[in-house]
């Protein structure tokens, strides 16, 4: 039984460490990219994009009520990505193209509490 949990545990690791480079490669150079809800996966991924040369800006919302979107900016600060923090209400303005806010939004990264093995995700309300 030790063993197997060892071995499973070993995989987790590998995984949690190849899979922000597969993602990163999703991140073009030069991109704007939205975030909501703090996800230490999702932060990885985009450290990882800026580590990579991608010259990329992050616009994350505050996720009320807990505003955990200080947490996304300290950690996007920290390491070296451009953040600006937006109000949730404003997340809407800056996806849509259609307004003249004058910022080309190219991807969207949403944080979850649980990825399901079928690609299902769960998030708190």
């Amino acid at each position: 039984m030790a063993d197997a949990f060892a071995e499973y545990l070993g995989r987790v690791v590998r995984e949690e460490e190849v899979r922000p480079t597969i993602a990163a490669e999703l991140i073009n150079d030069g991109e704007n990219i939205v975030t909501h809800c703090h996800s230490g996966s999702v932060v990885k991924v985009l450290t990882t994009a800026r580590g990579q040369g991608k010259k990329i800006h992050v616009y994350n919302t505050e996720t009320r009520p807990l505003y955990q979107g200080r947490k996304t900016s300290a950690d996007l600060l920290k390491a070296g990505v451009p953040d600006t923090m937006i109000t949730d209400d404003a997340a809407p303005f800056f996806v849509d193209n259609e307004y003249d806010n004058h910022i080309h939004v190219h991807k969207v990264f949403l944080g979850s509490d649980c990825i399901r093995p079928n690609g299902n995700t769960m998030n708190k309300v």
